[in-house]
């Protein structure tokens, strides 16, 4: 059941030449699998289609390296700190694909995935802003009043990677605190990797299980894998390790002429 940050890479490389979904667990600047990007950058897996229900630095840091075809979202950003530069700059210049769902729309195609239906109803009809940027359509309900109902299709990715303090070798992963999306995200997908700060042993209960050892794909062993977003028990936001890689980013991107490559995210504090 354990697995290494190159077998990480190695599944996201097949899922890619697959034209299939990564997605990434975590929020904004919250137990985000950053030590599990840096190595994706690093192996120079091309093409990836991301989903980000919210996004921000492993989007930011892939799609700085050049390795990125396509991101579902319904946010990528740094929360309080801003706008994630590299993704902004993409966008802005059409350099990646890009399909804004709301956040509820992808968590009604998480839904669809892990229950193994080709589409999840919305509440009214296909209409509005959402309408011009996610794949909606309209089907009508066979009940009385048989009212327009809008549907989102299935969210079903190859490798989901989600960061966890606590983990067994078994592949039991356990969360004190908001897991947010994180289960609909690993249950969507084919595979699940998680990155854990800690590996603890099998009689050991350190807070709620996300996910049960037959869930779970492999089990990464990554003190500080978080690097500098929030993981608690281990670590805090690390703002300063956070603003350097801003500004570290901002300063490539004034370069015209400089190539974007893989980096080090950096930052993180372990207990």
């Amino acid at each position: 059941m354990l697995a290494s940050l190159t077998d990480v890479a190695a599944r996201v490389r097949e899922a890619s030449k697959a034209g299939r979904l990564v997605a990434f667990g975590g929020s904004g600047l919250h137990r985000k699998p950053l030590r599990a990007a840096e190595a994706i950058a690093e192996a120079a897996v091309p093409d990836l289609r991301l989903l980000a229900p919210l996004g921000g630095p492993e989007v930011d840091l892939l799609v700085l390296a050049g390795l990125v075809r396509r991101v579902v979202f319904s946010y990528v950003g740094f929360e309080f700190l801003g706008v994630a530069p590299a993704f902004r700059r993409a966008r802005e210049e059409g350099a990646i694909e890009v399909e804004e769902w709301s956040e509820f729309a992808i968590l009604a195609g998480l839904r669809a995935g892990v229950l193994g239906l080709p589409f999840h109803p919305l509440p009214g009809p296909a209409t509005g802003d959402l309408a011009r940027t996610a794949p909606l359509a309209e089907v009508r309900s066979p009940y009385a009043p048989h009212e327009p109902v809008a549907v989102v299709p299935a969210l079903a990715p190859a490798v989901a990677i989600v960061h966890v303090p606590f983990a067994r070798e078994d592949g039991t992963a356990f969360v004190p605190g908001d897991p947010y999306a994180d289960r609909l995200v690993g249950l969507a997908a084919d595979e699940l990797f998680v990155t854990c700060d800690e590996l603890v042993g099998p009689g050991e209960v350190p807070g709620p299980a996300l996910f049960l050892a037959a869930e779970v794909t492999g089990v990464v062993p990554a003190p500080g894998g978080s690097c500098f977003t929030a993981s608690p028990p281990f670590a805090d936001l690390d703002v300063r390790g956070a603003i350097d890689y801003l500004e570290s980013v901002e300063a490539r991107l004034a370069r015209p002429s400089a190539r974007a490559a893989p980096g080090r995210a950096g930052g993180g504090r372990g207990r």
